[in-house]
């Protein structure tokens, strides 16, 4: 009896390892686009997979699903696949794979229209009891290209937009804007809006949309519910830069994503996302010397109470700008701000309205700004943490900073600490400490020689609320510099 329990328990064992030894071994696949076919509406995707063993592996299994693609052809060597339904392929792959090699097949997808989404998932498995899988997600435009750099005319930005909003296909299908030009385009009139209901703008980092000519007007009006702007200047409107209209939240909420875009001197805002309901990332663009605010997110981004930022504004540059560099209405959502520099605005460096729910402010530089680094209420300063003491011990290469912050009965506060050169400044992440629930008292000691430094704090609170975590920032505390 003893031998037959010991016997199962080692196989019970075995089988819970075996996963975790073969896993160290693992295949890998990997899912790459390949090239597109626009006008057949045909997109390949290459599927590789790797063999990092030390003995040749067969496939046990392979299967691919894509909808609502449809794979239509598959070549490679020793591929053999049928269709088990619609958008499910089950391939069979003849020849093993020897020890460190690799395994490429094509499979060419047919989309049902000549522009659209699909997302493709392919898994496999060998003689061992564990799969492995990636995902890739794919989207084929249709494409209306500016030629020319005039205002007006057959292949202008103008007639572009227009060819675009007035084109069916765009009201259901991806389509996008793409330049075969570089250099400026001098705006003479104010473009029309832009309202195609999933819409690219790739600008590719060589184009300048100017509005020196203009009085009035903004540069680009945005008014589609997914929009990604990558890799343009907009410069000189008499208005803002770039303006996203969220619709109705009859007809959902906006998606948005802006990355690598330069909004310089503009005669209010950078970018501008008017009130209604939207969501998105802004990241890697530089909003300069824009009239008002470098960045102006109006108002509220969701219908309901959300657990996560609806924005995240990561790795810009916000810099001399004539009001404050970011400002968030006072009925915002919130937003994730981080890894941001942003300087020299003329009022605050990020502005924060009242009854703003869900704000993390972490991680950026913020220096040389007129008022202060960071204002919650557009009243002024109204700190709530202190710091009492900052000192460097030389015996034990220590520096110790203690203060007092607000107290809470739940949830954390966490004092992100800062270290720079001028009282008022963000400029180094120096470390982080949480501070004592019922008193608020903290003492963080930090491994590291800060003397000469200012050191300040921003008070981060997080509430656990079913399993996930939502922040509030706080205004920057009193600077003290270290002795």
């Amino acid at each position: 009896m003893i031998r037959t329990m010991l016997r199962s328990s080692l196989v019970t064992l075995a089988f819970l390892f075996l996963p975790t030894l073969a896993s160290a071994q693992n295949l890998t696949i990997d899912l790459t686009p390949g090239p597109s076919d626009e006008a057949a509406g045909t997109q390949v995707v290459r599927s590789t997979i790797q063999n990092p063993k030390p003995t040749a592996v067969s496939l046990v299994a392979f299967e691919i699903y894509s909808h609502p693609a449809r794979v239509v052809t598959v070549s490679g060597n020793g591929w053999e696949c049928w269709d088990a339904e619609p958008g499910h392929q089950i391939c069979h792959l003849a020849t093993p794979i020897d020890p460190g090699a690799t395994n490429t097949a094509d499979f060419t997808l047919q989309l049902p229209l000549k522009a659209g989404r699909t997302r493709v998932t392919a898994v496999t498995r060998w003689n061992e009891p564990v799969a492995v899988f990636d995902t890739l997600d794919l989207v084929m435009y249709r494409r209306f290209v500016v030629t020319q750099n005039g205002d007006d005319g057959k292949g202008s930005l103008r007639d572009a937009i227009q060819s675009l909003n007035v084109e069916n296909a765009c009201r259901t299908e991806p389509c996008r804007i793409d330049f075969a030009i570089d250099g400026d385009i001098n705006v003479l009139s104010p473009l029309p809006p832009v309202t195609a209901v999933d819409l690219l703008i790739d600008g590719e980092s060589k184009i300048d949309i100017r509005g020196d000519a203009l009085t009035a007007g903004e540069g680009l009006q945005i008014d589609s519910p997914s929009v990604t702007i990558r890799g343009l200047s907009v410069s000189r409107f008499p208005f803002s830069g770039i303006a996203i209209h969220p619709p109705s939240p009859v007809f959902g909420n906006t998606h948005f994503v802006f990355e690598h875009n330069r909004l310089i001197e503009n005669g209010h805002r950078g970018l501008v996302i008017l009130p209604g309901f939207a969501y998105g990332s802004i990241d890697s663009n530089d909003f300069e010397r824009n009239g008002r605010s470098g960045l102006f997110v109006a108002g509220k981004q969701s219908p309901g109470f959300l657990l996560a930022p609806a924005v995240t504004v990561t790795n810009n540059r916000v810099i001399d700008n004539g009001a404050s560099g970011m400002v968030f209405g006072p009925v915002s959502d919130g937003a994730l701000v981080s890894n941001n520099v942003i300087s020299g605005n003329r009022d605050f460096g990020v502005a924060i309205g009242t009854n703003v729910r869900n704000m993390r402010v972490e991680s950026n530089v913020i220096t040389d700004n007129g008022i202060s680094a960071i204002d919650i209420g557009l009243d002024g300063a109204t700190r709530v943490t202190t710091i009492r003491s900052a000192k460097f011990d030389a015996e034990t290469g220590r520096t110790t900073i203690s203060g007092t912050g607000p107290a809470i009965s739940y949830g954390t506060y966490t004092q992100v600490l800062y270290a720079s050169d001028a009282p008022g400044d963000v400029q180094e992440l120096a470390g982080s400490v949480v501070a004592v629930p019922n008193t608020g008292e903290f003492t963080a000691v930090l491994e590291r020689d800060l003397r000469g430094k200012y050191i300040s704090a921003i008070t981060m609170r997080t509430i656990n609320a079913d399993g996930s975590l939502i922040y509030d920032t706080s205004e920057l505390s009193n600077a003290i510099r270290v002795q």
